[in-house]
């Protein structure tokens, strides 16, 4: 396993636009996960998912452990478009930093804050460039990190809607994942992303686990 830090993305972000690539033992047509970090769009670093990139990588994935604009020194939807803006980034024609992974494979790992950004992410992209979502604990029903919710857009002219509101046709399959005795974000999202993309006839999974504590039952040091 090999790591190749603070590769820059959006270099204009300075740290916030960095990104981490840990690389398996035989990283040649691997495919990719990008992994996000919580921390309620306000908080946080890549490092706190960096053991969880490190697993990934030992299980074979070239693993794109990144940071994102955070609020309120950015303005939302900020996070999203930087969320989005690592995608570009793998799926460049020439990235010499993913040792010739599949990036025609790609797919979307984050918890609290970071599974509300897989979700977006996934849902904004389809299945023709995001393979899988594996949101933990993330927020479904709302924007997370905004206080007063209105109509928001990326860049591009786009409504943004929370992930139950983009769910379509084109949704990649996903895992969804979540402590039952979670009061900081309460299971009933993840039930309601996995409810609505089944109706929407794609598949989506929801494993629900007896975890420590209040918040996410995901951190050793939440109990």
């Amino acid at each position: 396993m090999t790591t190749r830090r603070n590769l820059p993305y959006a270099p204009e972000h300075g740290r916030f636009g960095l990104l981490d690539v840990v690389l398996p033992d035989e990283p040649k047509g691997a495919p990719v996960v990008i992994v996000y970090h919580g921390g309620g769009l306000r908080a946080l670093r890549k490092e706190r998912m960096t053991h969880v990139a490190e697993f990934v990588a030992r299980c074979g994935y070239v693993a794109v452990n990144t940071n994102y604009r955070l609020l309120p020194e950015a303005e939302f939807p900020a996070p999203v478009e930087d969320a989005l803006r690592v995608v570009d980034w793998v799926q460049a024609a020439d990235n010499a930093p993913l040792e010739g992974a599949d990036v025609s494979q790609v797919a979307v790992l984050g918890a609290s804050a970071g599974g509300y950004l897989v979700l977006m992410v996934g849902l904004l992209l389809g299945e023709a460039r995001v393979s899988g979502i594996v949101s933990i604990a993330g927020p479904a029903t709302h924007h997370c990190g905004v206080r007063h919710e209105r109509l928001w857009r990326l860049p591009d002219g786009r409504a943004l809607a929370p992930p139950v509101g983009l769910v379509g046709d084109s949704t990649p399959p996903q895992l969804c994942v979540h402590s039952v005795n979670a009061e900081l974000v309460r299971p009933s999202e993840s039930r309601a992303i996995v409810e609505r993309v089944r109706a929407s006839g794609s598949r989506a999974e929801l494993y629900e686990f007896d975890g420590p504590g209040k918040q996410h039952g995901i951190w050793r040091d939440e109990s």
